[in-house]
């Protein structure tokens, strides 16, 4: 009778010791699985008229410990009914998307939904003029024109655990980030001297942040080439935007550099009551468009050795030209 007892007793251990076993394993595998969802994304191009080719998505986690560094994708926009799936942890996401077939347009801070920042390589012009015998350096900083960009964002994304149902869709509509600025400075006279000419227009945006949709604190100054035709200059580049900050028409100045056999001349115009805006049916932002009825002579100047202007930019070489003008 004892001996029964005994081997009962045995039976109950053991089979409790393997229970206890088993659940701690259940629970050590459960905690190192990640909880999540199969998520299918889907684009909407109402307001895009040519679908780029692939699309980047960032997913940032909002207060979530378990993870701090956002989710990226790169997934084919053209995928439209059927979208692509991928898998999120559960928690709350800030969704940012945007095109990647760009050349000029240049990224920082991306782990920061905040602070993620679209920008262009920052160039620099650098003016010398001689003036009684007296030579002044002026350096104006500026900005490249970007890339056709778009862009997409959800504030509050939910994921959640869910199993073995149909993935959760998440629709994104992106529309463009950038404005298209054109000008046309009419009145050239002696345009067969004429070599090349630059532009620049201030009063722009110089990035985007990918996150708000907002423009930085100040604006900045973007440089273009200019086409010369007969008596006739035209400037079409891209901005990310014309700066709500500059609201005065001194604050948007538009100026052109000839450059001739003799040397360089500028002529400035301020052209913020001017611009002539026209929203956009689905490749810009805005279409900003400027026409000025010029009386430009370009002069023979008599320049010396010291008189220069250099435009220069990481990676590129500097160019030297000659200038005959004071700024």
């Amino acid at each position: 009778m004892k001996t029964a007892t005994s081997y009962t007793a045995l039976a109950c251990i053991v089979t409790l010791t393997l229970l206890f076993f088993a659940s701690c394993r259940h629970k050590e595998l459960c905690y190192g699985h990640p909880h999540g969802q199969t998520v299918r994304l889907v684009f909407d191009w109402r307001y895009i008229n040519d679908v780029p080719g692939a699309m980047r998505v960032f997913f940032y986690p909002v207060n979530n410990s378990r993870r701090t560094e956002p989710y990226v994708f790169d997934v084919s926009a053209l995928t439209r009914a059927e979208g692509s799936e991928i898998f999120l942890e559960e928690g709350t996401y800030q969704v940012v998307s945007f095109n990647i077939d760009t050349e000029y347009i240049l990224y920082r801070k991306e782990n920061s939904h905040l602070e993620f920042e679209a920008y262009t390589q920052g160039r620099t012009l650098t003016l010398n003029s001689s003036q009684g015998g007296k030579t002044s350096t002026k350096t104006l900083p500026l900005v490249g024109t970007p890339d056709w960009m778009c862009r997409a964002s959800l504030d509050e994304v939910h994921i959640g655990s869910v199993q073995g149902e149909s993935p959760k869709q998440i629709v994104l509509t992106p529309r463009s980030a950038v404005s298209k600025f054109t000008c046309e400075v009419r009145g050239i006279k002696n345009p067969g001297r004429v070599k090349g000419v630059i532009g620049t227009l201030s009063g722009v945006a110089g990035s985007l942040f990918m996150g708000t949709g907002t423009f930085p604190a100040a604006p900045s100054t973007v440089y273009f080439d200019g086409e010369m035709e007969g008596g006739v200059v035209r400037g079409n580049f891209l901005v990310f935007g014309l700066h709500p900050q500059a609201v005065k028409p001194e604050d948007k100045v538009l100026t052109l550099y000839f450059r001739t056999d003799a040397g360089i001349s500028a002529f400035s115009f301020n052209v913020g009551d001017r611009i002539e805006i026209e929203e956009d049916d689905g490749h810009y932002v805005i279409k900003a468009n400027v026409v000025i009825e010029g009386d430009i002579e370009l002069p023979s100047p008599i320049v010396s050795d010291e008189d220069g202007l250099v435009v220069d930019a990481e990676e590129w070489d500097a160019v030297y030209i000659d200038i005959d003008i004071n700024i």
